[in-house]
């Protein structure tokens, strides 16, 4: 059966409109039965199974300074990537752009952090070509 354009639009806006989906977000049940209900209606079969998995959480709030200035608010102003590890980093802010590009890393100098946007890439590829601009693992 092919698969149209029309219907599979329909599809992704109706996922769209559940918000995040992530395992352990409040959307992947329902976006488990969006699925399960289009695949029952085109006569498949679904078993839905439970499969074991570590969800990241914060347990803490993070928090970001510049200088003098008002911290940034967290979810609004940065966010911390999933499965970050915890810790504290000091050192000046360089942003870097969405760092999925090794020359986006030309100006970082050592001791700088750097600070990307979401970007087109992986955060694993982000954070091994800040390491091979020099960044200290702890400022990745």
């Amino acid at each position: 059966m092919p698969i149209e354009a029309a219907g599979l639009e329909r599809h992704l806006r109706a996922l769209e409109a559940i918000g995040d989906r992530a395992a352990g977000a409040p959307g992947y049940a329902e976006s488990v039965e969006y699925v399960s209900a289009r695949l029952r209606a085109a006569g498949w079969r679904v078993r839905v199974e439970d499969v074991p998995m570590a969800i990241w959480r914060e347990r803490a709030p993070a928090s970001l300074a510049i200088g003098a200035s008002a911290p940034l608010r967290p979810g609004r102003d940065f966010r911390v990537p999933s499965y970050s590890a915890a810790g504290r980093v000091g050192g000046a802010l360089r942003v870097v752009g969405d760092a999925c590009d090794d020359a986006d890393f030309d100006r970082l100098a050592p001791g700088e952090l750097a600070f990307t946007g979401l970007g087109e890439c992986f955060l694993a590829i982000k954070a091994g070509r800040a390491r091979r601009a020099g960044a200290d693992r702890k400022s990745v």
